[in-house]
């Protein structure tokens, strides 16, 4: 049997990228443990986690510092070799970049010999930018964010296998580090848990009829700003059109978020949902927009609302990050934008086109089913482990 430890710095509630590599564990007969944060909520019991208390101290607190401060390597290192005294592990599955260094300084003094597997849930050393502390006049110079770049290479070297989120994140890598070329890489998208697509929970809003869709966090990254003045621009020409957005605002984005949809009646803005309500959402929906400025970050993987989309039957406009737009043209379920202009057009042609949307739509759902099934996921991810 094998057995596996598997690091988090996170607490293990509402991970679904996480969660899902668990449900193989156990399905598979794979003995786990997962060492994570305790965040100081109500835990079920469970004999396979074991949480580090002061969690969102040092989440939100001491990591950030740890390229000037390394108080948390030590913290975790010593919580890890704890547990490695006690479960006798043949893999280390480490989530995201920052967390492989403790755990090399934890096995440094340990006989046993380890499989190392790195999982990327990010382009880390460019997604630490969209954290405030990063970018701050005075915090940045204990963060020493530029320092992620630098230790990349070396950090990725120490692995015995890398998951990614898409290939061509893969790719840009091994091309980026030749010695990366003899790696093990394995493409495991963050597609959603489609059970909960399945449901279909009532909503308590109207949905009008010929509505875009855009579901997930609100910020000015996310390409709203060009998204909504494009929509503004379409409604001119084409009567009876709306713009339904639905998740939180980025603190820094509030303001000009909420000015730019005042007074704009088409545009319809919903704080949340939950998400086995999103069905019942895509149903009553035209197509959806996923606008996203391209940037490293966003090319490391699929966002997990294409699949969402997709699954809901919807086309998608999409930004020309890769992945994304990689997917979109390869299963024909939507369209790719370069500019403001396309956008707008895009936007024009699919409105009032029930043929076309309908058409899209089908594509996307049979490219879900026959490409990014959990089975054939699940399958990939065992051989990976096999192979190392």
């Amino acid at each position: 049997m094998k057995k596996v430890l598997v690091i988090l710095d996170n607490d293990f509630v509402n991970d679904g990228r996480v969660q899902k590599e668990i449900d193989i564990y156990k399905k598979n007969n794979i003995d786990f443990r997962i060492l994570c944060y305790d965040f100081g909520k109500s835990y079920e019991r469970d004999s396979n986690i074991i949480r580090i208390k002061n969690g969102l101290i040092l989440k939100n607190k001491v990591q950030a510092f740890v390229n000037t401060i390394p108080l948390i390597t030590f913290i975790w290192s010593r919580h890890i070799k704890k547990v490695l005294k006690e479960f006798e592990a043949e893999f280390i599955h480490v989530h995201d970049l920052y967390m492989l260094p403790p755990v090399k300084k934890a096995i440094k003094t340990i006989r046993s010999k380890f499989k190392l597997i790195l999982d990327l849930h990010e382009n880390y050393p460019y997604a630490i930018y969209n954290y405030q502390y990063a970018n701050h006049p005075v915090k940045k110079y204990l963060v020493r964010p530029g320092l992620w770049k630098k230790k990349e290479r070396s950090i990725l070297k120490e692995t015995d296998g890398i998951i990614v989120l898409d290939k061509t994140f893969g790719n840009s890598l091994k091309e980026k580090y030749i010695d990366l070329s003899g790696k093990k890489f394995l493409e495991f998208p963050n597609y959603p848990d489609y059970s909960k697509l399945n449901q279909t929970q009532p909503i308590d809003f109207k949905i009008n009829k010929n509505t875009m869709l855009y579901f997930g966090g609100v910020a000015k990254s996310r390409g709203l700003t060009e998204c909504i003045m494009a929509f503004i621009e379409v409604q001119k020409s084409i009567d009876d059109i709306h713009f339904m957005i639905i998740g939180p605002v980025n603190k820094a984005y509030q303001k000009e978020f909420h000015e730019l949809i005042h007074d704009q009646n088409n545009i319809q803005y919903i704080n949340w949902i939950n998400i086995e309500q999103l069905s019942s959402v895509m149903k009553e929906c035209s197509f959806a927009v996923a606008p996203f400025y391209v940037n490293p970050q966003i090319e490391s993987g699929i966002a997990n609302k294409i699949f969402q989309y997709l699954y809901g039957k919807l086309p998608v406009i999409v930004s020309n990050a890769r992945p994304m737009a990689n997917l979109i043209k390869r299963h024909d379920c939507g369209e790719v934008f370069n500019s403001d202009m396309e956008l707008r057009n895009a936007m024009a042609a699919y409105f009032n086109n029930v043929r076309l949307t309908k058409e899209k739509g089908v594509n996307g759902y049979n490219a879900i089913l026959n490409f990014y099934s959990a089975d054939r996921y699940e399958e990939k991810f065992l051989n990976f482990y096999e192979a190392l």
